[in-house]
């Protein structure tokens, strides 16, 4: 399954959501700017949502105390 998404750190986070609320395996998450269509693709477009981004970020140093400032480090 691919999750296309706006390409913006609050839309991939809101795939994580997705992703893990669906309990779907094998997901990748794509920039629908730049994703290239393949017929063997089962594609889903994702709508970034700011409830489910600060779940998401919200979560994180709970799971991982040290997460955060990673992700944000490599991302932003």
């Amino acid at each position: 399954m691919v999750y296309l998404f706006d390409g913006s750190f609050e839309g991939l986070l809101t795939c994580v959501f997705e992703a893990y609320s669906s309990k779907e395996r094998d997901v990748s998450f794509k920039n629908k700017a730049t994703y290239i269509p393949s017929f063997l693709d089962e594609v889903k477009e994702i709508e970034t949502d700011m409830g489910k981004f600060e779940r998401v970020y919200s979560s994180i140093p709970k799971k991982y105390p040290k997460g955060r400032r990673r992700l944000f480090t490599v991302h932003g």
